[in-house]
């Protein structure tokens, strides 16, 4: 029989636990020595969209949600890609071969915490049979850093950076087109988790 760790089909967010982002509007002010509060929610956004972008690039969470992942099989493990070292599991549901959804017991996995999350069968334990016309299983997890202040501050720098440099080229009608900081890629190196 192959063997092979299963990636998330689906990756859907549920809902934030955590309403704080990791930088606030008044830094990334300061960053571009902005000082009028009415475009404060313009900011917020380009905020969002720069820790977005920062997940996708160092593979992991930073802000506190939580989440549902949907596979297909459970191979010899199920990898928690893309959402860091700072997850809780707070359920694994799967379609059992009667087409009933079960609840596996916290006792039967564990969590393999290396460079990349893996979810094994608990010492002793094996994968519960899956139906074989919907073999479904869902890892509901909670992700992310529990608050703003546990966010390195080199990667808090380059989430203000690009946020600063997205305000600055948010006219569509611009002739500077919005380019790539590159001085300041090596400030996410550390913290990065790469997914092979």
């Amino acid at each position: 029989m192959r063997t092979f760790q299963s990636r998330p089909d689906f990756i859907e967010r549920k809902e934030w636990v955590s309403q704080e982002e990791p930088v606030t509007a008044a830094e990334v002010k300061s960053q571009l020595r902005f000082v009028f509060d009415n475009e404060d929610a313009l900011i917020g956004g380009y905020i969002a969209s720069a820790r977005d972008r920062c997940e996708a690039e160092l593979n992991r969470k930073l802000r506190r949600q939580r989440a549902e992942l949907t596979y297909s099989a459970w191979g010899t493990g199920l990898r928690l890609d893309r959402m860091g070292h700072d997850v809780e599991i707070e359920s694994i549901t799967y379609v059992d071969t009667a087409g009933a959804v079960q609840t596996l017991p916290s006792t039967d996995y564990r969590i393999k915490k290396e460079h990349l999350l893996l979810v094994l069968p608990a010492i002793g334990k094996d994968w519960p049979a899956l139906n074989c016309q919907e073999p479904t299983i869902v890892v509901t997890v909670t992700a992310g850093c529990a608050a703003a202040a546990d966010v390195p501050q080199p990667v808090k720098n380059w989430i203000m950076a690009v946020a600063a440099s997205m305000f600055r080229s948010r006219e569509s009608h611009s002739d500077k087109t919005m380019t790539e900081l590159e001085f300041i890629g090596g400030l996410l190196d550390d913290y990065r988790i790469n997914i092979v």
